[in-house]
């Protein structure tokens, strides 16, 4: 027998040394490979974040002064297609009647008003008839004068545009201010070139989002010649890319372009203040483990002692098996079994484990049945608003008391639009249903696009009674509205359905600019990410997606939907949205898969 503090051969430290040095090195290795790590990562993360925030700012930036252009260009717009006001302008030049003269301008003030609105959101709106008869309405009142139109810088060049819009730099007005005005040709009756329209507005109005950023960020605007539109003062821009992030893009109501920049050294302060961080606490955290560590290693070692000491006098023939399933008779047995009770302890947190193991199974089948039941009720939440209806036909009522027609039939479709939407009947329909409530929609969208929007729908009487999820066809049908409102008119939406056995397949096409390969890739991917793990990815309900109603019509249809997306023959956008009917549709090809056979041209979801 061995005394215990005797070294072995060949021994040449003690297990507590030789535990506090391993502890030492490992976690000086893990403090190394984690600060390196983290460093990297962070700065990984920060560079991204940096060109993210760079970009995302010059979005904003460029689409608030996109925003306020446009309400120039739709005040110039409405102002040229009023007859009523073209009437009143040229009355008012041609009558000597001061009287008269008095009232026409009265008349051609309310009407600016009443098309402007109450906050006058410009700062000054002119108009000019070909004769230099010049008629101008400020926030601090209206002027009028005789001007030479030869003689302004703009004529020539809005003359030649002939109707289309000309937005000019910023300039120096009469009265000392920097404005930016846009200018727009008229004509009469007979399309003859009338007059011109100018509608003018603060340059500090409309830049005014850009003294909302962080002072450090440059931000520079130019126009198609390089001409420097922002700063005001004409500041040749320089832009170091090496030590700044910096991001371009062009407006979307006119050829200038945005830059927006910020210097790297900036962006980095968050790293280095992070790295700061992590370096002290590893510091404090490496000292307090050391020291851990020390402990840990004595408290090891002690039990070790003993177990040494008791391993010499232990027999395993003196306990049978049924000991290690059974507490110790008394507290001398306790102690003297002070080597085997953790392994009666692991053997009771055994026991312990499977109870709630089998607790916790029983747990999670009843939480994936309501996790399903309640997936279908998130992803078709209802609302009955009875209050807004009653309002919606208190505005319907009033309208037609005073001959609005029009408005009390808008209020009339929308009413009818949300008590379909709000119904909580049922949230399957029919497919008849589903294209009435996509004709409401055209309907509403005709009011606001004149006569430029159709709509035609192609699918056979046998097809029309079958159901399908509530709120399906229309959203597919929103959404191609707004893509073909890009283009040019006329807008055409088609809507045609086929059968093939058990499947049924509704198609909805425009003449829009098309799905971007971007996108038709990301709906793709989200797709085949749920089909995989069943799961319902990150996305606003509200807005009522492909992904929306795609997981609506897998819940509807027990996984045999599918969804695809092309190029329609109208060269715009064509969706393709397909579900089984009958218990035999669950044993078509599309089972468990969701996918449509290829076409061509054609992406298979």
């Amino acid at each position: 027998m061995v005394e215990y503090g005797m070294r072995y051969p060949g021994s040449s430290t003690t297990i507590s040394n030789w535990l506090f040095r391993s502890t030492a090195i490992l976690l000086t290795a893990v403090l190394i490979v984690f600060t390196v790590t983290t460093t990297l990562y962070i700065s990984r993360e920060i560079s991204r974040e940096a060109g993210r925030s760079v970009e995302e700012t010059n979005a904003a930036l460029a689409e608030s002064v996109d925003t306020a252009l446009i309400r120039m260009e739709t005040l110039s717009m409405q102002i040229s297609y009023s007859n009523l006001i073209l009437d009143r302008f040229s009355q008012y030049n041609k009558t000597v009647d001061q009287i008269r003269k008095h009232q026409y301008l009265n008349d051609l003030m309310d009407m600016f008003i009443l098309i402007a609105g109450p906050s006058r959101f410009y700062y000054q709106l002119t108009m000019y008839d070909l004769a230099g008869n010049m008629l101008g309405m400020r926030t601090t009142g209206q002027f009028q004068r005789q001007v030479n139109l030869e003689t302004l810088p703009f004529f020539e060049e809005v003359y030649r545009l002939d109707g289309r819009k000309l937005i000019s730099a910023p300039y120096i007005n009469e009265r000392g201010v920097p404005v930016i005005s846009l200018y727009r040709l008229f004509f009469d009756q007979y399309n003859r070139p009338a007059g011109i329209i100018e509608v003018t507005e603060r340059a500090s109005v409309i830049f005014s989002a850009f003294r909302t950023v962080n002072p450090s960020t440059g931000i520079f605007l130019t126009d198609e010649s390089g001409f420097i539109i922002y700063p005001l003062t004409g500041e040749e821009p320089a832009i170091d890319s090496s030590s700044s992030v910096s991001h371009s893009m062009e407006l979307s109501t006119i050829p200038w372009s945005l830059t927006v920049t910020r210097p790297k050294r900036e962006l980095l302060k968050p790293l280095v203040l992070m790295l700061i961080i992590v370096v002290s606490v590893g510091v404090v955290i490496f000292a307090f483990s050391l020291a851990f560590s020390y402990v840990i290693t004595r408290k090891i070692t002690n039990p070790i002692i003993q177990l040494t000491r008791e391993m010499e006098t232990y027999s395993l023939e003196d306990r049978s098996a049924a000991d290690f399933s059974t507490e110790p008779a008394n507290a001398s047995e306790t102690e003297a079994d002070t080597g085997f009770s953790e392994l009666n302890s692991i053997k009771h947190s055994f026991r312990l484990m499977d109870e709630r193991l089998r607790s916790s199974v029983e747990e999670l089948i009843t939480t994936r049945t309501q996790e399903l039941y309640s997936r279908m009720l998130a992803l078709q939440a209802q609302m009955n608003p009875h209050f807004l209806y009653n309002s919606l036909a208190q505005i319907s009522i009033t309208a037609d008391e005073n001959g609005e027609i029009e408005i009390s039939r808008m209020v009339e479709s929308i009413s009818h639009m949300l008590r379909y939407t709000g119904s909580s009947r049922s949230s399957t329909v029919t497919l008849q249903d589903e294209i009435n409530h996509c004709r409401q929609y055209i309907t509403m969208m005709e009011h606001r696009y004149e006569k430029h929007l159709s709509l035609a729908v192609d699918i056979p009487e046998t097809l029309l009674a079958l159901p399908l999820p509530k709120l399906i066809l229309q959203p597919l049908v929103e959404n191609a509205v707004k893509a073909c409102t890009r283009n040019r008119p006329p807008w055409i939406i088609r809507i045609s359905g086929t059968r093939n056995g058990t499947e049924i397949v509704v198609t909805i096409a425009d003449n829009g600019p098309g799905f971007k390969p971007e996108a038709a890739e990301m709906i793709t991917r989200k797709q085949r990410e749920y089909r995989d793990s069943q799961l319902i990815p990150g996305f606003d309900i509200e807005g009522m997606g492909l992904l929306n109603i795609y997981i609506r019509l897998m819940l509807f249809s027990r996984n045999n939907a599918a969804i695809r997306i092309g190029t329609s023959v109208m060269g715009g956008a064509e969706i393709a949205v397909s579900w089984t009917v009958g218990d035999e549709g669950y044993d078509s090809p599309t089972r468990n898969t969701g996918r449509l056979p290829a076409a061509k041209g054609k992406t298979p979801l």
